[in-house]
């Protein structure tokens, strides 16, 4: 069998044994340079053509998108092969985190093997799919415009995977997303209740207070604190975001005057909230007052708590607090910051898995208790 060498090591095949040059192989090899810019690369496709007879014509079709063709005789079978499924799951999962040993943790690997599909994947396709920036991880333009084609099919990959599991084999792995504060205050002493209701869903909680970004991070939802005015998200409204200060009550602060010589306690998640307090209450923003910042209101409420000062508290995360006595609210006036609150939210754009409208309706049941 005589075998014409394509670019990207596809072949041409003639079915005679011969090796001797032939009008045939002097004709293969024309077509072979005439398709030369048509054919990408391709592991196993092969044109067979019989021994005798006329050569088959190639279709017109062959395109840079439509490499893989495998020619029998007078007939065609066109074959789309797909890319090797484990270094494509980690590319993707690098690419959306891009990190690696963040990728390395979520699939349950070393770092190094990471990289080694990655770099499986970029050989098999022929481009760098990433590139290092200043020393960080970035991608390439091949890189984000894959990634963007395969974040959608991964989830409707594990979706419609998910859907033909019976009931009880169902993954059942809810990955939501909260700031820590309004986690550790008002979501996890709730937990429990829902783990009650829905003993087969496990929730999986991660903190953070940067913008919630689905389409690099691995999560089914999440919790965040703004005007609920984001593009491609759906969000439900959680609780009412109304500012008060609080102190320990060994502060004595009684009168709104001493705060002029308090210390204020500032949350650098939230900056602008004593300041909008201390305006809607009619004080002057400026005056002998120590600060200190805090990177979490958590934070912030512990050291009000331990007597460092006075902090600006969003009066729904410290009500445990207020009661118990731990923390004192010396002043009737509350700023309500309206729409400026925390928000449950949700991609619009892909499939809404049943744990996750589990999850959203239970939610709603709080806020109507």
């Amino acid at each position: 069998m005589n075998r014409h060498s394509l670019p990207g090591g596809l072949s041409i095949c003639n079915g005679s044994a011969s090796t001797s040059p032939s009008t045939k192989d002097r004709h293969f090899s024309a077509i072979c340079a005439q398709f030369e810019c048509h054919l990408l690369q391709s592991r196993s496709s092969v044109f067979h053509y019989p021994a005798s007879g006329s050569i088959p014509d190639l279709p017109s079709g062959i395109s840079r998108h439509n490499p893989n063709i495998l020619l029998h005789g007078q007939t065609m079978e066109r074959r789309a092969l797909l890319p090797p499924l484990n270094p494509t799951r980690a590319f993707e999962a690098t690419g959306r985190l891009l990190s690696i040993s963040k990728a390395a943790d979520e699939l349950a690997v070393t770092p190094a093997a990471v990289s080694r599909q990655v770099r499986t994947l970029e050989a098999y396709l022929g481009v760098d799919l990433f590139e290092r920036v200043k020393g960080r991880l970035e991608l390439t333009s091949a890189g984000a415009r894959y990634l963007a084609e395969l974040m959608p099919l991964f989830a409707s990959l594990r979706a419609a995977t998910d859907s033909l599991r019976s009931p009880e084999r169902r993954s059942r792995v809810l990955k939501i997303r909260s700031p820590a504060t309004f986690a550790v205050r008002w979501l996890i002493p709730r937990l429990a209740s829902f783990h009650r209701l829905h003993e087969n869903i496990d929730v999986q909680l991660t903190t953070s207070s940067a913008p919630l970004n689905f389409a690099r991070e691995d999560i089914d939802g999440g919790i965040q604190l703004g005007d609920g005015k984001w593009p491609g998200l759906r969000v439900q409204r959680l609780i009412a975001n109304e500012l008060v200060p609080v102190a320990a009550p060994s502060r004595q602060v009684k009168a709104r005057s001493q705060l002029q010589g308090e210390t204020l306690l500032h949350t650098l998640a939230r900056p602008e909230d004593w300041t909008l307090w201390l305006k809607a209450a009619g004080l002057p923003l400026n005056g002998r007052r120590r600060e200190m910042r805090y990177e979490t209101s958590l934070l912030a409420y512990q050291a009000a708590i331990e007597g460092h000062g006075v902090a600006i508290a969003q009066k729904a995360l410290v009500r445990g607090e207020l009661a118990s006595g731990a923390l004192v609210a010396p002043f009737s006036f509350e700023l309500d910051r309206g729409h400026h609150t925390y928000y449950f939210a949700w991609p619009t754009g892909r499939p809404q898995s049943e744990a996750l409208e589990i999850f959203r309706r239970w939610l709603l049941t709080l806020l109507n208790d």
